[in-house]
């Protein structure tokens, strides 16, 4: 697709969100997925089928006897122990309407969950699910609900995506589900930290018969409007008990209380005022005193087989006085998803990125949506006039459109590189895809000598993907929620590349005998954070365990007595050891399309009574409850994670993220009249569109044409800028494409930064709309702390 500016294409793809007639319970605000020239261009079968598979905007209506938001609460019991966290999730659901149900759910779990177990509550009556067999377990779930008994399916869509299915809940009834899973916390530089993800962000469909498309029905879910309130309330508590004394516990994302019980026990809630906070991840970190780190070995001897764990804790990172030159290509998504405040803490880290680099170094900036980008043609040293003239062009991004990840990945890989200096590829996404293994394919298969680290950005980003990237491409993966976040992480990633803390790691034993080791081979550590070793053993516990590995210092080594680890009573390990060998073998196979890969998850499934791809729960009642099994299928709506606007839904064109690559890319590698003449051109630009806007020609989406009034912040820049930003959302478009130009709008503000009125001066089709939607948002660059109002005159 064409990177030029447009200044109608917008309006063809916004104005492309049309109300399809009611079917059944639910009407559906669909998104045309792309872009107008596209469309025309495409095949109508092709075409519906990349609309059927799109996410959508719910819209509740239709038959009222159905109750469209089953799902009423969510709430999670979180009991860490040592480094072993078990977590219990219960979903209630509850039909307040007159005819029978069918609930579907989908929703995120932890990338590192080892899901156990499931339980079914109706009334008194607890059922208890089994694992079986994926195609088996749907079978018998299919089964009971036409003959009208009450049933619930769990299913695994990717390790961090799940679905619940739920059968036959009458009028009035009530139904609990509880799944439980395990999973390992690893501190990062003495942190350990717990996350609990709320919603699955919208995932991007990809064109279908492409790489980039799955055809996967999950993707297809409805999502409330930006800035909306979830559907149903949730609750959170965490009970630690670290076995040593805690320095620190905290809670960033949410409001929490926190209770001590002696030096090394805590428990923290979820404040009532969070009931409805499910739009974003909870993320809980302590410290233990001292900066302590749990390290040593852990037994677990059943009747089955024997399970150890060892974590090592690796020495301190040192730093070479000289460092060699390297090539840096920055990969930065300007999809839809990204449009408003994720794009900005994008543009923040960038140039923090690029800001640190040395002259010696290369780089190069890639942007992609759609289509993608170069700054350069080629890499160029990161000279002042050069970092400068890649800012201008990072700032220029506004969001809009798909997200061809993989795509754009090919060609950052495939770009000629500079002999003798090593490649680091630097990835910020919030992940928002749907082909996550096949992405991974083209990672490994064309990274070579380079590695790759991935920043994921935003309250809720896809941690799958995020950590997979990283994982495939031998880096670390980095999460950034704020904006305030970028410099920190930008500084770890700069330590990590520069000065890994071991590498060349073998463990070795000495009269202990082990198998079945995970990972197989012990990948190089770049992040202050223990090595784990998950494996089995035979025969006795005794002998030593050792690690070693080459530090900046030199040769190291770390030596573990068996016999020591005397308490031999940890069933969780199993099941860890099982979820790392199932995703070893996912990893590579994603959709099963290796047979003995398939057959080996299936069998570890069902051996370990683990959820995988290939294996899920069932839980059946033996009465039948609805005669006739007469339902209406009903798909709970999911709340857009916090920050995402509707763009992530209803898409834009490419023309509104793009600036043109061939002005902004530097005429010459270190040429500070070239970066003049980028800025002074980026100037007429805004001048030019100014111009435009007052004299009521078309530009490419609504335009701040004068703006003033913010007393509530301590940055109006900033917040006009998200206004501008917020704007571009297609249902706000939509909504606005009658409004006279030079129209007032005031919108009133609380100390929060919710807008609690919005007013227009002229009154036009759609207004009421466009009021509602505005009354919705929730500004994030309002920091001043108290009310107060935004006098805005658009064009």
């Amino acid at each position: 697709m064409s990177l030029r500016r447009s200044t109608t294409t917008l309006f063809a793809c916004c104005a492309g969100l049309a109300l399809l007639t009611q079917s059944g319970a639910q009407a559906r605000v669909r998104p045309k997925t792309a872009p107008a020239e596209e469309r025309a261009q495409a095949a109508p079968a092709d075409e519906s089928g990349d609309r059927t598979l799109s996410p959508y905007f719910f819209v509740k209506g239709g038959d009222s006897a159905v109750d469209q938001l089953p799902l009423k609460a969510t709430s999670a019991k979180v009991a860490i122990a040592g480094v072993i966290a078990d977590v219990k999730v219960t979903q209630v659901y509850r039909n307040a309407g007159s005819r029978a149900l069918e609930a579907i759910y989908v929703f995120p779990g932890s990338t590192r969950s080892a899901v156990y177990g499931m339980t079914m509550t109706i009334g008194e009556r607890v059922l208890k699910a089994q694992i079986k067999e994926r195609g088996q377990a749907r079978t018998d779930y299919e089964q009971a609900k036409a003959q009208g008994r009450s049933a619930s399916l769990l299913e695994q869509h990717r390790p961090n995506v799940f679905q619940m299915n739920v059968a036959n809940i009458l009028p009035g009834d009530e139904i609990k589900v509880e799944l439980s899973y395990t999973e390992l916390l690893v501190p990062t530089e003495g942190t350990y930290a717990f996350v609990y993800p709320t919603v699955v962000g919208p995932r991007y469909p990809g064109r279908a018969g492409t790489e980039s498309s799955t055809g996967e029905a999950w993707v297809a879910n409805p999502y409330l409007h930006a800035g909306e309130k979830p559907a149903t309330t949730f609750d959170l508590e965490v009970k630690l008990a670290a076995g040593m004394p805690i320095q620190r516990m905290s809670c960033d994302t949410h409001k929490t209380s926190i209770a001590f019980d002696g030096k090394a026990d805590a428990t923290l809630r979820l404040d009532p005022s969070e009931a409805q906070g499910g739009n974003r991840d909870v993320i809980v970190k302590y410290q233990l005193a001292g900066g302590a780190v749990q390290s040593g070995l852990l037994l677990d001897q059943s009747r089955e087989e024997n399970t150890f764990l060892l974590m090592a804790q690796p020495p301190k990172r040192v730093t070479p006085k000289d460092l060699p030159p390297r090539e840096y290509v920055f990969i930065m998504d300007v999809s839809g998803s990204q449009m408003g405040f994720p794009i900005e803490v994008s543009k923040v880290l960038m140039r923090e990125m690029i800001q640190g680099l040395r002259p010696q170094d290369l780089f190069n900036v890639m942007v992609f949506e759609g289509s993608s980008a170069l700054w350069s043609p080629a890499s160029q040293h990161a000279t002042p006039e050069n970092a400068q003239a890649a800012l201008a062009f990072v700032r220029s991004q506004n969001g809009g459109g798909g997200t061809e990840l993989g795509s754009a990945m090919r060609r950052a890989l495939g770009l000629p590189r500079m002999p003798g200096i090593s490649r680091t590829f630097v990835v910020s996404t919030d992940g928002y895809i749907s082909a996550d293994g096949q992405l991974f394919d083209i990672i490994r298969q064309n990274l070579g000598s380079a590695n790759l680290f991935a920043f994921g950005i935003g309250s809720s980003v896809n941690r799958h993907l995020i950590e997979g990237m990283a994982h495939a491409g031998q880096g670390e993966a980095f999460v950034i929620t704020k904006p305030e976040q970028a410099a920190a992480e930008a500084g770890k990633f700069r330590a990590y590349v520069s000065s890994p803390v071991l590498t060349n790691l073998k463990l070795s034993t000495n009269g202990f005998q082990i198998r079945d080791l995970e990972p197989t081979q012990l990948p190089d550590v770049l992040a202050d954070r223990p090595v784990i070793c998950l494996g089995k053993w035979t025969g006795e516990a005794k002998g030593t365990v050792t690690l070693s590995g080459i530090s900046g210092a030199g040769p190291w080594s770390q030596t573990f007595e068996v016999g020591q680890a005397r308490d031999r009573r940890h069933g969780a390990l199993r099941q860890l050891w099982a979820r790392q060998r199932i995703q070893m073998l996912s990893d590579h196979d994603q959709f099963g399309q290796n047979e003995g890969r398939k057959i080996e998850v299936t069998r570890l499934g069902l051996a370990y009574h683990l959820l995988t791809a290939h294996t899920s729960f069932v839980a059946v009642d033996t009465q039948v409850r609805n005669a006739g099994g007469q339902s209406r299928t009903v798909t709970q709506p999911l709340p857009l994670p916090e920050g995402v606007s509707d763009a992530a839904v209803g898409g834009l064109p490419p023309a509104v993220a793009y600036a043109s690559v061939a002005r902004l890319a530097p005429k010459k590698a270190e040429s500070a009249p070239a970066v003049m003449e980028v800025v002074a051109q980026d100037r007429a630009d805004r001048r030019e569109k100014e111009k435009n806007a007052q004299e009521g020609r078309g530009s490419a989406g609504l335009r701040i044409l004068s703006f003033s009034g913010p007393r509530g912040t301590a940055d109006p820049r900033g917040l006009r800028q998200e206004i501008q930003a917020r704007l571009m959302d297609p249902a706000l478009v939509s909504s606005l494409t009658g409004l006279p130009a030079g129209t007032r709008l005031v919108l009133k503000v609380d100390a929060s930064g919710q807008v609690r009125s919005a007013a227009f001066d002229r009154s036009f089709p759609g207004s009421s709309q466009a009021k509602a939607l505005l009354s919705a948002w929730k500004l994030r660059g309002w920091t001043g702390g108290r009310a107060g109002q935004v006098e805005l005159t658009l064009g």
